[in-house]
């Protein structure tokens, strides 16, 4: 066999790009196609021309590719290039960046290739896991390589030929050991890029769990070593040294250091009066609730007094946010800039960042994975498998956060992540040392500041974890997604897969794999001691296959009987939304108690499991069980929490429980709790296991008062500030609300709305954001829009319709005459400063479905729930919504909103009394565009 420099020094490859009219295999087309022929590094000739397609070219791809309508007119059509461009490649190799994407455009349209395909996007994820992006521009900018022109066929071709070689080069700088460790994995002939690697492989070589083990563990053992040597565990001082106010607020002053050494630093008063509120916090050990708004800087404002308090008394302060993108933010601008103000550096403060179990790697289980490959191959998993590998050379995290996963990969990645991962000595990392998990919860104890989201904090508490029980004191960004989070964590879920998977290890299979018994009648063969057992095993065996298919047979008696009362009640009520909220009158039905007694039938069956594990665990003990007694271990776990779970949902009755049946994303039913009040248990399990505790965030005040939010959560006796405003609104934002906008409820409001969102867009020149309540208006909305505003040169991208939140986000703050529609996520968490958005609609008031089980549920403990409740709500989100419009003190801009109840009804009055002060109009429908538009377009406002 050709070693790898041999086999590719003697081959010649064709990077290969096409643009396209959009990524639509059956409707969108060809534009342009660029090829370049190449052998190592020297280019042996170039194939390049537009393709006249046979639809427009969309405003936004011409915007990304530079190509237009005029340059493809009088291009060839593809049928009359197809023959030279198949010529041209020929017998050789292609290379391409996500070439999948255009084999298969090219594919469709008749035109197939001979040689091997190799990805440069599937070759990074692989070689380079670490890397943040892995788009054409970014391998190039990560891997060192000038880019002249992005997005032209041509030149996208000699970029990818670039990086082709480069990641070649990486193959060849794999440590040996890495190497070996992937020969069970490369096995798939049909997998280009897997031979090449397999050519780097000697196959004499030993690649036994226990070599793979043994390196694993030294290498990372140096490296976490290391890193504990450089942050050892802090231990608090005997007294406690307050920070000084005075000194805080210094910081914040016009003449500080810190203000010299920040080019353009704005004084901001919120800002400083922020910070000395939290030092006071802290210092007191209060509880605190602070609103915020945009423009306030509260991240540094409560960062600096954080982390002086932190030094001072080597104490631990977390900092809980709701979203990724803000925990980034911290991490790497705003902790810099926090040291910075305090005349420290990032060697003088150990800040790191944690997460929940499952998103650390199990190591163990990646053994366990990587030896099941030798007898049931996966091609997709054994891809997957070696980029751990690889990944592994230089991570002493085991954090998935610094991989790029794609959604199919998430049950891969559940496969050998550590998210119940309770080994315990049985464990060969464990008992070394190096168990990702346990080394992130020993790093907590070594740390000053630790950030973390929502969800760990809450499942932390929940799951007594102990990563964060040490902790002196807790900031609580984002903390109006507080409640939800609490709400998903203290609660639970399961579905018809879920439980399945309790009894499927244990069925005898017809698939690849082994069953249960199979793996554990092959790990006892040649041990003598257990072969005395033999027969105490297989009657343990026995029973479980027995118990196994009992069980699997009632779960699909269950889900019917769900399945039908869900129908039956759905029917009855008028309401199909495919939601069952469980009361005590769900309990007298007829039908529900052959479901309790399903139910009953099923606690037995996983009951008898779990002692028929724990007495073959008994069983099987001596040397080289520790991988099996592991599997049971867990298996008994997961039995228990999801037989609690089960009977919980369906059969206890306890006020303190919200339970309902709903239809998940699979088509299968979904078996859901939550607690009615969370207060109690986030006070129980967070805040008083700290000494202070401050809540902030831009909208959790309602009538300048907190009383709602310190409600929800159980703050009774916390402390509030509401600070001022930081931008002049009056100035900055108009409010318009068309006063002849028809009701709702009728057919003319559609039919109102769209040529209303048509005349503003052409008004306001694109730089239009609308949000919605719902995925099927937006989707009526842009059926009526898209093509009218595609006329009149304008884009028009919707979310679920032309791709994911985070690659419309992309577009849109890159694009000009573009109308962005939105919902869910865009209410929030979503910033487009500076010119990128100027027109802001809304086409309804933000008011949670009714029928909700949460909401329905907790609406109950109201006397007059849709003023208690329902409105507060609704006019929180509605503020988030508002703030999208303007981020900084530059923004300008109006919004549109088009429910007629904020004039109609009494409490649209409070709506409008949530806002910053600001300017109101209510023109008419003919008259809002000259209105908007003047508006915008006069800067002077």
């Amino acid at each position: 066999m050709l070693n790898m420099k041999s086999q590719i020094l003697n081959q010649v490859f064709v990077s290969l790009d096409l643009e396209t009219t959009g990524l639509n295999l059956d409707n969108d087309e060809i534009i342009e196609i660029g090829a370049i022929k190449f052998q190592n590094e020297k280019v042996l000739g170039t194939f390049k021309s537009f393709v006249k397609p046979p639809r427009m070219i969309p405003a936004f791809v011409s915007l990304m590719t530079g190509i237009t309508n005029d340059d493809v007119n009088d291009a060839p059509e593809l049928d009359e290039i197809s023959a030279d461009l198949t010529a041209f490649v020929g017998d050789s190799a292609i290379v391409g960046q996500n070439i999948s994407f255009d084999l298969s455009f090219l594919q469709k349209r008749g035109i197939l290739f001979r040689g091997p395909a190799y990805d440069t996007l599937e070759m990074s994820l692989i070689l380079c896991p670490r890397f943040p992006e892995h788009n054409l521009s970014a391998l190039a900018r990560e891997l060192g390589i000038n880019v002249s022109s992005a997005h032209r066929a041509l030149d996208d071709a000699d970029t990818t030929m670039q990086v082709f070689n480069r990641l070649l080069n990486r193959v060849e700088s794999l440590q040996e050991e890495t190497v070996h460790a992937m020969a069970p994995l490369v096995q798939d002939q049909l997998w280009p890029f897997g031979m090449l690697l397999r050519s780097r492989i000697d196959s004499h070589l030993a690649t036994d769990s226990d070599q793979f083990s043994k390196h694993f563990v030294q290498i990372i053992s140096e490296r976490m070593d290391e890193s504990f040597a450089t942050h050892p565990r802090i231990v608090p001082n005997s007294t406690r040294e307050p920070v000084s106010l005075d000194d805080l607020g210094a910081i914040f002053d016009g003449d500080s250091k810190f203000a010299s050494a920040r080019q353009n630093y704005e004084m901001r008063p919120q800002q400083k009066k922020m910070a000395v509120s939290v030092g006071e916090s802290i210092n007191d050990s209060t509880k605190l609730v602070i609103e915020a708004g945009a423009g306030t800087g509260k991240s540094l404002a409560y960062l600096v007094p954080a982390l002086s308090y932190a030094l001072k008394n080597d104490e631990t302060v977390v900092v809980s946010t709701s979203t990724r993108g803000l925990q980034e933010q911290l991490m790497t601008k705003d902790v810099p800039d926090a040291l910075l103000a305090l005349g420290k550096t990032e060697a003088d403060a150990h800040v790191i960042t944690i997460k929940g179990q499952g998103n650390y790697l199990c190591l163990q289980r990646l053994i366990e994975r990587i030896q099941a490959m030798v007898q049931s191959y996966s091609s997709e998993e054994a891809k997957f498998l070696i980029r751990l590998i690889v990944w592994l050379e230089e991570s002493i995290t085991g954090d998935q956060g610094e991989l790029t996963l794609w959604a199919h990969e998430r049950k891969l990645w559940d496969a050998v992540s550590a998210w119940d991962s309770e080994k315990g000595e049985d464990c060969l990392f464990r008992r070394q040392g190096r168990c990702f998990v346990d080394v992130a919860r020993r790093h907590t104890r070594s740390a000053h500041l630790v950030l973390t989201n929502h969800a760990f904090l809450l499942a932390d508490a929940a799951r007594n974890s102990g990563f964060l029980a040490h902790s002196s004191h807790l900031i609580v960004d984002e903390a109006h997604k507080l409640e939800d989070e609490a709400t998903n964590q203290f609660g639970g879920t399961l579905d018809h897969n879920d439980l399945s998977e309790l009894f499927s290890p244990f069925l005898p299979q017809t698939q690849k794999r082994d069953s249960f018994g199979d793996r554990i009648q092959h790990n006892i063969k040649g041990n003598e001691n257990l072969s005395l057992r033999l027969m105490d095993v297989q009657k343990s065996i026995t029973s479980i296959i027995a118990l196994a298919e009992r069980g699997n047979n009632n779960l699909d008696v269950l889900f019917d009987g769900l399945a039908k009362s869900l129908k039956l009640q759905a029917k009855e009520s008028n309401n199909y939304q495919q939601r069952l909220r469980i009361t005590s009158a769900t309990h007298n039905r007829d039908e529900w108690h052959g479901i309790v007694s399903t139910v009953e039938d099923l606690a037995i069956q996983f009951s008898g499991l779990h002692t028929e594990l724990e007495r073959l665990e008994r069983i099987m003990v001596g040397d080289g069980m520790a991988d099996v007694n592991a599997e049971i271990v867990s298996l008994r776990q997961q039995i228990v929490t999801k037989q609690e779970i089960l009977v919980r949902v369906l059969i206890h009755t306890t006020v303190e429980d919200i339970r309902w049946i709903s239809q998940n994303p699979r088509g299968g039913l979904s078996l859901n709790y939550a607690p009615l009040d969370v207060g109690p248990t986030l006070n129980e399990k967070v805040f008083s296991q700290n000494k202070s505790t401050v809540f902030t965030s831009a909208t959790i005040s309602l009538g300048r008062t907190f009383d709602y939010f310190k409600g929800r959560l159980g703050l009774d006796d916390a402390q509030s500030i509401l600070l001022d405003e930081s931008f002049d609104y009056r100035d900055a934002a108009a409010v318009f609300i068309p006063r002849d906008m028809p009701d709702m409820d009728t057919s003319e409001y559609d039919n109102s709305l769209g040529n209303a969102v048509i005349d503003l867009v052409e008004a306001s020149q694109g730089h239009a954001l609308m949000l919605f309540t719902s995925h099927a208006a937006l989707r009526r909305v842009h059926k009526v829009v898209a093509p009218s505003l595609q006329e009149l040169g304008f884009d028009v991208l919707a979310q679920g319709i032309d791709g994911r939140p985070g690659q419309l986000v992309a577009i849109f703050r890159e694009s000009e005459k573009t109308l962005l529609l939105g919902t869910g996520t865009f209410w929030e968490g979503v910033d487009f400063a500076g010119d990128a958005l100027q027109l802001l609609m809304m086409a309804r008031l933000p008011f949670r479905v009714p029928n909700d089980p949460i909401f329905a549920a907790r609406s109950e403990i109201y006397e007059d729930p849709f003023n208690e409740m329902a409105i507060p709500e609704s006019i929180l989100r509605f503020r988030q919504g508002f703030g999208r419009l303007i981020r900084t003190n530059k923004d300008h801009g109006a919004v549109v909103l088009f429910d007629n109840r904020l004039i109609n009804r009494p409490y649209g009055q409070l709506f409008l009394d949530a806002l910053p002060e600001t300017n109101i109009q209510m023109p008419t429908l003919d008259d809002l565009p000259d209105f908007v538009g003047g508006w915008i377009h006069d800067s002077t406002g």
